[in-house]
């Protein structure tokens, strides 16, 4: 889901893509100071958070219209 401007969400219910996302957003990082893989710094700020938390409550309603 796209949120206004740079800024994004993943959802899954898949445990590895979560433990992979989750390590790229950190800089590649689970473990500080040690980079597994190349990463990015991908934390939100609040006006972001805020207009992906409304269009989450949206999420189910989205994806039955594609099935």
């Amino acid at each position: 889901m796209g949120a206004y401007g740079d800024a994004g969400a993943i959802t899954t219910d898949d445990e590895q893509l979560y433990k992979n996302v989750n390590t790229i957003r950190n800089y590649g990082s689970n473990q500080k100071y040690f980079n597994e893989i190349k990463g990015v710094n991908s934390r939100l700020d609040e006006l972001q958070a805020l207009f992906l938390s409304i269009k989450l409550k949206q999420l189910n309603e989205w994806n039955d219209e594609k099935e």
